[in-house]
């Protein structure tokens, strides 16, 4: 009696047990992807570290920019070459929780707030030259307006509030709009611009070299690892 007693006690235990795990998502790592950085010759990738009851976690982001263009030739030269880092802490409001919708679509849903703080470091190469003709001789000159290497730093905080659900509990879409403060400090060397640099650069919150406000919003896909 006693025996079987302590087996109606285990199988009880592990049913409430398994009940229980099946409302949270299975996997508390999740590989992440920033597509939209794409656009800006960047690739960004993560990982999402969640505590056991998906209430809380840590974001750790990596960044590599490709896009610096040596020789322009009377083109603006935007693209920077360099790597980049982001850390997250997210609190759930909402934490990561099972829910069906409609026809019985069995999803996981999550809303957060975040603190972020990001920083890295680019270089680029800038040139630019034009062709003359000489009056005299008739030779074509090469007649170079700058030929400079840029060196930038920059270091960011902010916040971000996201949406956090999962596609066939599988694909993990995260959707998040905050904004932040950014520093930034830029070393020019070698033959700059006669006229300055405001000519060349577009004074934008997605240049590694700007300095203010900056929007911080976007999805990020993820699988469980």
């Amino acid at each position: 009696m006693k025996n079987l007693l302590a087996i109606l006690l285990i199988v009880v235990g592990w049913s409430v047990y398994a009940q229980d795990s099946s409302q949270v998502p299975g996997s508390r790592s999740l590989f992440k992807l920033a597509p939209q950085n794409f656009a800006q010759n960047t690739l960004k990738i993560g990982i999402e570290r969640f505590n056991r009851n998906f209430s809380k976690s840590m974001v750790i982001y990596l960044s590599g920019m490709l896009g610096d263009r040596i020789e322009d030739y009377d083109y603006y030269a935007y693209g920077y070459n360099g790597l980049g880092a982001e850390v997250q802490y997210r609190k759930y409001i909402m934490p990561m929780e099972f829910q069906v919708g409609k026809k019985d679509h069995e999803y996981y849903q999550g809303i957060y707030f975040a603190g972020f703080l990001q920083g890295g470091s680019y270089n680029a190469d800038r040139y630019s030259a034009y062709f003359t003709i000489d009056q005299n001789t008739g030779a074509t000159i090469k007649v170079v307006n700058y030929d400079y290497k840029e060196t930038v730093s920059n270091v960011a905080f902010g916040f971000t509030l996201g949406w956090h659900r999962t596609l066939w509990k599988v694909v993990y879409v995260d959707i998040y709009v905050g904004g932040g403060l950014q520093f930034a400090d830029i070393t020019r060397s070698g033959q700059l611009p006669q006229y300055g640099f405001d000519s060349y650069y577009l004074d934008a919150a997605s240049d590694p070299g700007y300095q203010g406000i900056i929007p911080k919003f976007g999805v990020h896909l993820g699988i469980g690892l």
